[in-house]
């Protein structure tokens, strides 16, 4: 197999050969592959966790199972002051109308990670 890589990802390649991690650029395009597979692995298990909780939320909700919407800003915010990564991340990004019901029958916001 032949591979072009770009003029910065040569260097980078060639630089990780030099450090003396790799012995040769395709040890470096071997771990790459093998990170990229894992990441990949993990994502898709991500995606389906959150798909099954989404279902569940969106079951929950064709049983008129709700949560207050002033409650869920109240958890949401405090989630958002207590979460530094999510700090300023998050911020104005979701608006919870004043008196709107959100599906929660674990009594829980929604904590998947993607």
């Amino acid at each position: 197999m032949n591979v072009s890589l770009t003029p910065e990802l040569d260097r980078f390649v060639a630089a990780k050969v030099e450090s003396g991690r790799y012995n040769s650029a395709s040890e470096v395009v071997r771990e790459a592959l093998r990170l990229l597979e894992e990441y990949d692995r993990t994502r898709a298990s991500q995606l389906a966790a959150f798909n099954q909780e989404l279902g569940t939320r969106l079951a929950s909700l064709d049983h008129g199972e709700h949560v207050a919407g002033e409650d869920a800003r109240t958890r949401l915010e405090q989630k958002s002051r207590n979460c530094p990564d999510l700090r300023g991340a998050m911020r104005g990004t979701v608006t919870i109308p004043p008196g709107a019901d959100l599906t929660d029958p674990s009594g829980e916001i929604w904590d998947a990670e993607l």
